[in-house]
């Protein structure tokens, strides 16, 4: 947002230096360039909540201190969108991005996948029975940019992508 600064020391360039980061007081913003790299669309900006003694870490609404075991980084969120970046996705059609999307699944219900190739690991198992790929939550809804593209990695096996097992009113829209 234009009306929020955020102090030099407090700009990181990726998600594991804002997690190396000193613990600051409460509510310091602080901003991250990058997840995994700048410019990568997984940063953001951050507010440190020292006041939380257990909050489920996530790895993209709210990421954990290496420095401290109390308080939470969780992300400012400015629109409606939840890019599966945020949670470390890359699109680059390099990466199994298969971790990274079952996080923001299990995370939130709105979901956009930015423009980009998302490989999914469709062979390693995600929970009792499964045989891999990625597990949407009933009353999803997932956004793909006319750019995104899953694509499952060969493999010799039994593989799959999308499971929508036991689950209902999972939506997934071609924006």
């Amino acid at each position: 947002p234009s009306d929020v600064s955020v102090s030099e020391e407090m700009c990181f360039s990726t998600i594991a230096a804002l997690k190396d980061a000193s613990v600051p007081e409460t509510d310091t913003l602080a901003y991250a360039l990058g997840y995994h790299e700048i410019g990568d669309g997984g940063g953001g900006l951050f507010r440190w909540d020292g006041s939380v003694h257990s909050v489920e870490i996530d790895g993209g609404l709210r990421v954990a201190s290496r420095k401290s075991e109390i308080g939470v980084w969780q992300r400012v969120i400015t629109d409606g969108l939840h890019p599966v970046t945020l949670w470390g996705a890359r699109g680059d059609g390099k990466t199994d991005d298969r971790p990274a999307i079952q996080r923001a699944l299990d995370a939130h219900n709105t979901l956009y996948f930015p423009s980009g190739t998302y490989l999914i690991n469709g062979s390693e198992g995600q929970g009792a029975g499964a045989h891999g790929g990625i597990f949407p939550n009933s009353h999803q809804v997932l956004f793909f940019d006319p750019g995104a593209k899953l694509k499952i990695m060969e493999d010799d096996g039994y593989y799959s992508g999308i499971n929508l097992v036991s689950v209902d009113d999972v939506s997934l829209i071609n924006a």
